[in-house]
């Protein structure tokens, strides 16, 4: 996961895409890259594998792809079965497939493929300002409680009701944490309370910390799962303005904007959501492979649960 970024330095000031970048001192510099769109190739493989006695059936296989916006553009070009894609209520992009029957020993592939084209983006000027009415979360579970008295205090301190520009209340919790939260790798998600409490966390408590804080702040947020190209996995935050959502990434300082390196990948319905969702009956093992380029940035092997005829979802 992301542990940092640094300003990019180009010569042509006059085709470049320049965002506000908060260091780990507070201060705002710049993360700055040519504005062109970079091509890469997105690509998904799941491969079925029945057991023995009891072949896999009826399997639905729901998968998040990159989603279309001013930042990023998918064009699917091979789905070796067919497919639906559709778009739900958070501008996720996902594609379904139908399974009827893997036979015995057999194995079946589900193939996607497409072009996708990445531009560096930023949103200029005004945000607008927070509205005086309650705001609808999508979730309110343990990793992003904004309820809690900690954040409630935190927000105090931060003097978050002294203004109401949604630009400003999210470079002061962004300072706040680039200079107090340090980076820490964790192989579980452990919320904003950790990152709160332990002064440390990985992109996913730095997330959640966000989120939390600009929803006690009455600000809708929604966390966004992603990659870092060619690194690893990585989660950022959108905040609903009065210009529509715009990108912030808290661990790496950005403010209204992000990097032609950052792939989107889905907006959490709730946390912890998984990038593909697959249903069934019978028994085996599925591998799932997501990947841009040459390189694999999610690689699992799932096995189906020991029922011979009720319907499991993995």
């Amino acid at each position: 996961m992301l542990a940092s970024t640094h300003c990019v330095y180009v010569t042509d000031m006059n085709n470049i895409i320049s965002i506000p970048l908060v260091d780990t001192n507070g201060n705002i510099r710049c993360f700055a890259e040519p504005n062109k769109a970079r091509r890469h190739i997105f690509w998904v493989r799941i491969i079925m594998v029945s057991s023995s006695k009891n072949r896999l059936r009826d399997l639905s296989v729901n998968i998040f792809v990159p989603p279309s916006d001013p930042h990023q553009k998918l064009v699917v070009s091979k789905v070796n079965i067919p497919a639906e894609i559709t778009t739900d209520k958070h501008g996720n992009s996902i594609v379904s497939a139908e399974v009827d029957v893997v036979p015995p020993r057999k194995r079946e592939e589900i193939v996607l493929r497409g072009e996708i084209y990445l531009r560096p983006y930023c949103v200029m000027g005004d945000w607008g300002c927070t509205q005086p009415k309650s705001i609808e979360h999508t979730t309110r579970g343990r990793l992003q409680d904004h309820t809690r008295t900690e954040i409630l205090q935190l927000l105090d301190e931060l003097e978050l009701d002294r203004t109401d520009d949604i630009r400003e209340i999210a470079f002061r919790i962004i300072a706040h944490i680039r200079k107090r939260v340090k980076y820490f790798k964790s192989p579980y998600r452990l919320g904003a309370m950790f990152a709160l409490k332990q002064s440390k966390g990985s992109c996913d408590e730095i997330a959640d910390l966000t989120v939390a804080l600009l929803r006690a702040r009455g600000i809708e947020a929604r966390s966004i799962i992603g990659y870092y190209l060619y690194e690893a996995l990585h989660e950022w935050v959108e905040i609903k303005t009065q210009v529509g959502w715009v990108p912030i990434d808290p661990t790496a300082g950005l403010i209204g904007g992000l990097g032609s390196r950052w792939l989107k990948l889905f907006v959490e319905p709730k946390p912890s959501t998984k990038p593909i969702r697959i249903s069934g009956t019978g028994q085996g093992k599925i591998a799932v492979e997501i990947g841009l380029d040459n390189k694999t940035f999610i690689r699992k092997t799932l096995i189906t649960p020991p029922k011979k005829f009720e319907r499991w979802k993995l």
